[in-house]
């Protein structure tokens, strides 16, 4: 069980006249290798919530056990913490700073205490994970980089420190089409070969919709809704709390007024069953 929140409050300023409570009551269990989405207006408390999970605001009110290290004890070891959550935040790139790729990427490692033979064997996995070439780009400097190539080196840095939990901040945010695919298959690969547990923010509720198992959706600081991904977006009008419904959920939804039900969530598999459903014939 990597993840356990229980009665979450957080207020920033506290005891001044510009006191603003951002987490009110927040409860939530993240299980292992689950992909859970967290979605909510600006202001609703998701960032203020991720950034409790690996010590980056320190726990005040409530309580938080991420695998075997409670936040509540006196002294937590942040250093273990930050290697177990790893966080990549909105335009990892900008973060960037070491004269090499291969640098870069290495700094986590190196605050690790790690050996140097355990160092490079990590940044040539990750290089190698992000579908980075070592040889072709570590030695060059990151700014040298085309921006989609930066991202993935960023991302490579978090993991090199082989966290067992990632944390995405809007992870597309700035990319194209192409490149928002290309991180996002990129997390499904980490998930399927690391067994990673990952939570994601995002504002694009089509990532949401097509990519994660669960959805937790945050309203003025606390958790109103936290069920399956297709249960959500059936049952609960997101558009109250600002949020537009997945395109892929509103085809859906019209098609089974007319009689025609259809499993899966992304494009591919949307209009795939409907092929199938009108016989094979061209729709």
């Amino acid at each position: 069980m990597p993840i356990v929140v229980k009665n979450l409050n957080y207020t920033y300023n506290p005891k001044t006249p510009f006191a603003k409570q951002a987490l009110a009551d927040v409860n939530l269990t993240v299980n292992d290798g689950e992909f859970i989405g967290i979605i909510g207006h600006t202001g609703s408390g998701k960032s203020t919530f991720v950034q409790h999970l690996n010590g980056l605001i320190k726990l005040t009110d409530g309580e938080i056990i991420v695998n075997d290290i409670n936040l509540n004890d006196k002294k937590v070891d942040y250093l273990k913490l930050r290697s177990l959550v790893g966080m990549v935040f909105q335009y990892p790139e900008y973060q960037l700073f070491a004269d090499t790729v291969k640098a870069d990427v290495a700094f986590g490692p190196k605050n690790m205490k790690l050996p140097a033979e355990e160092i490079n064997s990590r940044v040539s996995e990750a290089l190698k994970l992000v579908g980075l070439n070592e040889e072709e780009i570590g030695e060059k400097s990151p700014f040298d980089l085309s921006g989609g190539e930066r991202r993935r080196a960023a991302i490579a840095g978090v993991l090199a420190m082989k966290p067992k939990i990632l944390v995405l901040d809007e992870p597309t945010a700035g990319l194209d089409p192409m490149g928002k695919r290309e991180i996002l298959q990129l997390m499904a690969k980490i998930r399927a070969e690391q067994n990673a547990t990952i939570i994601m923010i995002s504002h694009d509720m089509n990532e949401i919709y097509e990519n994660v198992d669960r959805v937790a959706v945050f309203v003025n600081g606390t958790i109103k809704h936290d069920m399956p991904t297709e249960e959500l977006f059936q049952k609960v009008k997101i558009e109250e709390y600002g949020l537009e419904m997945p395109a892929m959920a509103v085809i859906k939804k019209k098609l089974s007024k007319i009689g025609v039900d259809i499993n899966g969530r992304t494009v591919t598999e949307v209009f795939s069953e409907i092929v199938k459903a009108k016989g094979g014939k061209n729709v």
